[in-house]
């Protein structure tokens, strides 16, 4: 079952819920109505048509859990706790000075004292890297740094917490998180935000590796210090023993260790922690059900420091790695650009409207933009009136809106908010058009020239493909204005490859093309071309 839903139709006047396929009028304010204009499909978590999609990945299904590591790191020193033998076992140091630069690694050193946030311990049979690699494990450590007390003002700050877990859909986290969910709303009345957009293709685009950049410059002003882990290496064993076919151990729980470490070394001091789990659910769509029982714990072993902080559970954008079939459809649809967002304030700010605002502000679109906006208003504005001002707030240089205050009261779409129509969770109606053999063969041709363009323009023609339009696999009409009409259109070529895109036919019969998309997985094909740093 489906049900069509206009934004905010339980703030109104209505005393009764939309029936399927029913629409409302939106009220947003006391003193102005008006209609959002934004139609979002509901659908039951555990909708019958998804269930062909629902594959395990369970990592830790068949994983010895008596293994212990051979190697300790504790009170900046390691050691080897098993010795044997014939084995010989020893460590090097990963550093990554800056989050988009070389990753740097030491010389094999033996055990003793060290100051390595990152280390790497490995063993051999036979001698130092003899014949045999037997062992390999990640430690992590956290060595308070000498930093000055924080300010009165500043001790009183609290804790800003986001945890992020990449390609995970809203309904993913309620699927596959259904615990910590639960827990975050119950005990910390966590708000969950259904209508949430990306605002472009990939994290990159979305710009959270950049923005966290730019946040981190802005936040140390006022003494919040931040976290991101990467990990590197370059050792079979090690890399099998993140996976956790073995070990039980991945690198999503290797990760909650090391925060874990930073927040008992720094509980003194506000913080801010960025937690980033890239692969954990990339490419299944139960890929985060593992991360569910690890999660609740975490939160439950600090409830106190959780209570007190700002808590923003989220993905950068929704499940891209599914079936080009799955994507045909409008549940599929929606788990690709729908992304997760979960957002607590601290207990003792639950009571002074922010809170209130926030909820409403659930029931609308909101973007990254937003979310953007809200960490600086948290950093930067919120203190000064001890989290309590919830009036309207134009950041300079921002195109989004706090969440913890009222937003404009103007209408929240796909044209007046900054988000690239491809992307927009907001459903019009569209018209089927496959039936049109010339439009279809037009438009499929001037796509595949216009991709062809695009690489020539990139000077890599060389190394790819020419592509040769096969079928036209969907092709819908969603906006008609007069002469102008915009189609989405998904195209299938021989080599194989599948294009999506939006395209405009202008009142001059032009062609205006939006984002292109892959549509499929292109594996390795890319592997010819040089890296690319966001």
């Amino acid at each position: 079952m489906v049900l069509y839903l206009p934004i905010n139709w339980w703030i109104t006047n209505v005393s009764v819920k939309p029936a399927v396929n029913q629409a409302v009028p939106i009220s947003t304010n006391t003193n102005q109505n008006f209609n959002d204009g934004c139609y979002v499909p509901i659908f039951d978590l555990y909708d019958e048509s998804e269930k062909l999609y629902m594959v395990p990945d369970d990592h830790n299904k068949n994983c010895d859990r008596n293994l212990k590591p051979l190697t300790e790191l504790s009170n900046g020193s390691w050691r080897i706790i098993q010795e044997k033998k014939g084995r010989t076992c020893k460590a090097r140091c990963y550093e990554l000075p800056e989050l988009t630069g070389p990753l740097k690694i030491s010389d094999w050193f033996p055990p003793g004292p060290t100051e390595c946030e990152f280390l790497e311990t490995a063993c051999w049979e036979n001698g130092l890297f003899g014949e045999k690699e037997v062992y390999g494990y990640i430690h992590t450590q956290i060595l308070p740094k000498p930093l000055s007390k924080p300010s009165k003002t500043n001790k009183n700050l609290p804790d800003v917490f986001v945890i992020l877990v990449d390609s995970m859909s809203s309904r993913m986290m309620k699927r596959s998180l259904a615990k910590s969910v639960e827990f975050m709303t119950q005990q910390f009345q966590a708000v969950d935000f259904p209508f949430y957009s990306q605002v472009a293709l990939r994290s990159q685009e979305n710009k959270w590796k950049r923005e966290v950049c730019k946040m981190e410059g802005r936040l140390k002003s006022i003494g919040v210090r931040k976290n991101i882990v990467i990990k590197k290496t370059d050792l079979k064993i090690t890399k099998e023993h993140l996976k956790g076919w073995k070990s039980c151990r991945e690198v999503h729980s290797a990760v909650l260790e090391y925060f874990q470490q930073f927040v008992e070394a720094y509980k003194d001091y506000p913080k801010f922690v960025w937690y980033w789990s890239v692969h954990l659910a990339h490419n299944f769509l139960m890929g985060a059900d593992r991360f569910d029982k690890p999660l609740l714990e975490f939160l439950q072993g600090n409830y106190e420091m959780f209570d007190d902080a700002f808590i923003v559970l989220m993905a950068d954008h929704g499940f891209r790695a599914g079936s080009p079939e799955f994507y045909k459809t409008e549940i599929g649809d929606l788990e690709r650009h729908n992304p997760a967002l979960m957002i607590s304030v601290p207990k003792k700010y639950r009571d002074n409207g922010i809170l209130h605002v926030l909820t409403k502000n659930s029931q609308r679109l909101q973007t990254h933009y937003d979310l953007r906006a809200t960490l600086l208003d948290i950093a930067k504005y919120q203190p000064s009136s001890e989290f309590s001002n919830t009036a309207l707030l134009e950041i300079p240089g921002e195109k989004g809106h706090s969440l913890l205050r009222e937003q404009p009261l103007t209408p929240r779409n796909c044209e007046t908010l900054p988000i690239i129509q491809d992307y927009c969770i907001c459903r019009s109606k569209s018209i089927d058009m496959r039936h049109d053999t010339k439009l279809s063969n037009r438009l499929a041709t001037e796509l595949i020239t216009y991709v062809h363009e695009t690489l020539d323009s990139l000077n890599v023609s060389s190394l790819c493909h020419k592509y040769e339009f096969e079928e036209v696999t969907a092709l819908n009409i969603i906006s008609l204005n007069g002469a102008r009409a915009t189609y989405k259109i998904v195209v299938k070529t021989k080599q194989p490859a599948i294009f999506e895109t939006l395209v405009t036919d202008n009142e001059a019969g032009n062609l205006e093309f939006g984002e292109i998309e892959r549509g499929d997985r292109y594996g390795t094909s890319t592997y010819c071309t040089k890296k690319t740093h966001y």
